[in-house]
């Protein structure tokens, strides 16, 4: 699982950087904010982690690839959302 997750990575940083574009560029607008403990934190849902990687033009992953990295990086405890200063 760990292994795809990071081949998953590495084709994300592929693109970013063939793009030239920023991780807050491809994600901001998937962002939401949560108060967690009284600290102020973005999260990003598995559906926009999804899109910001087909906004890169990452088409051909797999499901069972996107399962993989979402269990790599959702948190059960923000209901599987990703916690974004993490993903970056």
């Amino acid at each position: 699982m760990i292994d795809v997750a990071e081949r998953l990575f590495v084709k994300i940083a592929d693109e970013i950087i063939k793009n030239k574009v920023t991780v807050g560029m491809v994600w901001s607008q998937y962002l939401f904010p949560a108060d967690i403990d009284g600290e102020e934190y973005e999260l990003l849902a598995p559906e926009g982690l999804i899109d910001g990687m087909r906004d890169l033009g990452l088409d051909d992953v797999t499901e069972k690839d996107l399962q993989c990295l979402l269990k790599v990086l959702s948190k059960p405890e923000l209901d599987g959302a990703i916690l974004y200063t993490e993903f970056m």
